[in-house]
């Protein structure tokens, strides 16, 4: 409220106070306080509101005759209204300053959506809807592929690229609101053709991805049913369940079409092989605990019991099939050994004996195979001195956990030694065969090696790459068994050869195959490399025979007992060599296709050939023209008239063995 200008109007007619004055309510004459508006200090130019003040109490004083009690009481009153005046514009002030900033942030808030809407507008108006929907269809497409791959069993980590490179073009940004249309409508283009890039990335990731995760699935089948073989030929237990775990498993390498179905099919052959090198284990624990009661029993030791614990652990054994199965077989066994131990006390001279003359067998073999035994020859000395000086049965039982510990040490370097020495045994007999029977090629007069498919080139390559490739004493194992099996496969070969039964009539030779593998209750196809036939077998019995075509000399079929890896029918053949390699061909059409061994080894028809049979495998005339690609053998498949493969294709199935020899 403005202050009213002192004048006669504003004062009291007794006193003269100012009406406006502070002091006005202190007025004698006014018979009711004035307004609120009427405490205000009249208006002086000069003069401070405090010194208006005294100026107004002066007067009033001077003319009332007011002691100065009362006038400074005045004093003080005005005082405090001066200072709730100040009070009260400090607090308005604050007041209002704060509905201030609270108007400036909301205006700016105000601003920068509306400036957000235009800019929204500007840029909806600057952009083709096209573009923009494309851009946004491609992300979706993007994203659905994404989460498609990984339904179907493809890693995150195949993956994270794409996800990266997704997650940046979801960030980026628009050109600024006022470029024009087209600067617009080409950013929402790019980034529609980015995703779709993106989209491709994921889709060849994902081919990729299978062929990678099926690769693996079809070596660990090769890998178990090799693996099978051995067990089957070193008398470890094998039952029916495996078998039937092998064609269950071929069944689902057979259907598998995803990374998810391909690893499905690893893990359980991984977990079914693991189980098979426990009964490895076992077998081998059966062996020792059947050789202690032999020499127990021949020293004049009850054995009875122990002989009933053995009769059953076998029988538990022939029923295992689980890994827990085996694990505790394992553990009984070994008890049941340490108390056949206890009682070897009774007849300790003759079973200490005995112990040591095994040590020193094991360590004259290790001499055979070239490994060093200064290390074995020092053990064998202190355990002959310990079994002399034996006098407690703490003395014996002592020996007889030393001897045997020291036997088990040395059975890493026994297997080891025996592998490599096997390995090079069967490399010499191989050559040795060869050179004594040369064949002479009527073509180019060349002299060729019959049992090339046994050579470094063929199947004794194999062997040196597994060789290399252990490095544990169950590594190792497997090659010894895998050579076993090689060397078993040559001596048929061998024989064969000077078998003159014709090649669609029962072979010996088969018979031989289908019992030690036993595959007598099984479809075979039987494939001679020294008569180029098939024959097929059900249950035992001839069904069909074929004349084929096997291996040329630098490429040869591998012997051996292997299964179904794959199916084709139709398929293109892509060669592995590049062009201007002798063996490089064109990408060629094949009719039907069967893969035995992972390295593309197949059954399949091979029509640019006229001739198959005998003789076929080295350099020869066709009948129907000689071409770079008929003149020789195959690039280790096996080929077969278009006919034959028809029938062949279509008769057999993924169950089917296959074995060369």
């Amino acid at each position: 409220m403005t202050p009213h200008p002192v004048g006669t109007d504003r004062l009291c007619a007794a006193c003269g106070v100012a009406r406006s004055c502070a002091l006005a309510r202190f007025c004698p004459h006014q018979s009711a306080p004035p307004d609120e508006g009427e405490y205000q200090i009249a208006k002086d130019g000069q003069q401070s509101a405090a010194t208006r003040s005294f100026s107004c109490s002066y007067k009033l004083f001077s003319k009332t005759g007011t002691p100065p009690s009362f006038r400074e009481r005045g004093t003080r009153d005005v005082q405090k209204g001066v200072q709730r005046k100040h009070q009260t514009s400090h607090t308005f002030l604050k007041k209002h300053s704060d509905k201030s900033l609270l108007m400036k942030v909301g205006c700016t808030v105000g601003l920068l959506l509306i400036l957000a809407a235009l800019l929204t507008s500007v840029l909806a108006q600057n952009t083709d809807p096209l573009a923009q929907r494309q851009a946004n269809q491609s992300k979706a497409r993007l994203e659905t592929l994404l989460q498609h791959a990984r339904a179907l069993g493809v890693p995150a980590v195949f993956l994270q690229s794409a996800r990266t490179q997704e997650q940046q073009l979801t960030h980026s940004s628009p050109p600024f609101f006022f470029a024009s249309r087209q600067s617009a409508t080409g950013y929402y283009r790019s980034l529609a053709q980015r995703y779709q890039i993106v989209s491709s990335q994921v889709q060849a990731t994902l081919v990729s991805v299978t062929q990678q995760f099926q690769g693996q699935a079809q070596q660990d089948m090769q890998t178990f049913q090799t693996t099978l073989s051995a067990s089957k030929t070193t008398n470890s237990g094998m039952t029916q369940y495996f078998a039937q775990q092998l064609s269950q498993a071929q069944f689902s390498l057979s259907v598998a079409q995803t990374p998810g179905e391909y690893a499905a099919v690893s893990t359980k052959v991984r977990q079914t092989l693991q189980v098979l090198k426990l009964m490895a284990s076992i077998s081998t624990q059966l062996c020792d605990f059947h050789t202690a009661l032999t020499r127990m029993s021949d020293a004049h030791v009850d054995v009875v019991a122990l002989q009933a614990y053995y009769e059953h652990d076998v029988q538990l054994f022939a029923n295992a099939t689980q890994a827990e199965d085996f694990n505790t077989l394992e553990t009984r066994i070994g008890l049941q050994y340490q108390h056949a131990l206890e009682r070897s006390l009774q007849a300790f001279p003759a079973l200490s004996s005995a112990q040591l003359q095994k040590l020193e067998a094991h360590i004259h073999l290790l001499h055979i195979y070239g490994v060093g035994t200064t290390k074995y020859q020092q053990l064998l000395d202190i355990d002959q001195h310990a079994a002399a000086h034996a006098k407690t049965v703490s003395d014996q039982l002592g020996f007889f956990t030393r001897v045997d510990g020291d036997i088990a040490s040395l059975q890493s370097d026994l297997v080891q030694g025996n592998a490599h020495y096997l390995v090079k045994q069967f490399h010499q007999e191989v050559e040795r065969w060869a050179k004594a029977h040369p064949y002479k090629d009527a073509y180019d007069g060349h002299i060729y090696a019959l049992d090339n498919g046994y050579m470094k080139a063929g199947i004794g390559g194999e062997l040196d790459n597994d060789l290399t490739a252990s490095d544990t004493q169950a590594g190792f194992e497997t090659v010894i068994a895998e050579v076993n099996n090689a060397l078993f496969n040559l001596h048929l070969f061998e024989a064969d050869v000077t078998d003159h039964t014709a090649y669609n009539q029962i072979h010996a030779t088969d018979r031989s195959l289908l019992s030690h593998y036993t595959l007598s209750k099984k479809q075979v196809l039987v494939i001679s490399l020294a008569e180029q036939a098939m024959r097929i077998y059900q249950d035992g019995s001839l069904v069909n025979s074929y004349h084929v075509t096997t291996g040329r000399q630098e490429l040869p079929s591998l012997p051996g007992v292997w299964t179904v890896l794959g199916r084709r029918s139709p398929v293109i053949f892509t060669a592995a060599e590049p062009k201007g390699s002798p063996f490089w061909f064109p990408d060629t059409p094949i009719s039907y296709a069967i893969l035995y061994h992972l390295g593309g080894y197949f059954v399949h028809d091979a029509p640019w050939r006229a001739n198959f049979g005998p003789g076929t495998q080295f350099p020869h005339q066709d009948v129907s023209g000689t071409t770079a690609y008929n003149f020789d053998g195959s690039h280790g498949c096996i080929n077969l008239q278009a006919s034959d493969a028809s029938w062949v294709y279509n008769h057999t199935g993924w169950e089917t063995a296959i074995v060369i020899y």
